[in-house]
């Protein structure tokens, strides 16, 4: 009967911290986790708790990346170029001093394709793996986009070619 009650109380607990991440995310908070590469936790201006905000360095190093690929160069040469110009990888403890970081300041064609796949580029908020949507079915935008619409279109485009014909 204790384990029943234990179980139940587990599951309650559970649903009340999901609810309230979601309550956060609508908000425009952030919940905490790994920060998306591109942007910085800081206090939130309109009241508690933390918000994302562009990082200008590496947003810097977002639209290099993504001209690069534009100017239809090999993921390979880019992720050599950033490891050898000594640019922090997504992964590094340097962008982040709270939480497990890897060491790593290698950059990878993987670490690359999953950077510029990935919609938080637009501000979506995402929730594994996919954006949340609003009532309306569109996605929930509640921090400032690093790419524009057409940009990302144009990024996936190529992507999407280099996968046809195996890059």
């Amino acid at each position: 009967v204790i384990a029943v009650f234990a179980e139940l109380e587990s599951d309650t607990i559970g649903s009340r911290v999901a609810n309230a991440h979601e309550h956060l995310r609508r908000e425009g908070r952030w919940t905490g986790g790994r920060v998306p590469y591109g942007y910085r936790a800081v206090p939130n201006p309109n009241g508690a708790g933390r918000v994302l905000e562009v990082n200008p360095d590496e947003e810097k190093v977002i639209h290099e990346i993504v001209d690069r690929v534009l100017a239809k160069e090999s993921l390979m040469k880019i992720a050599t170029d950033l490891t050898r110009a000594g640019v922090a990888a997504p992964g590094h403890h340097s962008r982040q001093p709270n939480g497990k970081r890897s060491d790593s300041e290698r950059w990878y064609t993987t670490t690359l394709r999953s950077l510029l796949t990935n919609p938080q580029l637009l501000g979506y908020v995402i929730e594994d793996g996919k954006p949340i949507l609003r009532t309306d079915g569109l996605p929930l935008v509640t921090r400032p986009p690093i790419l524009d619409m057409r940009t990302w279109h144009a990024l996936q485009d190529e992507l999407s070619r280099r996968v046809d014909r195996s890059e």
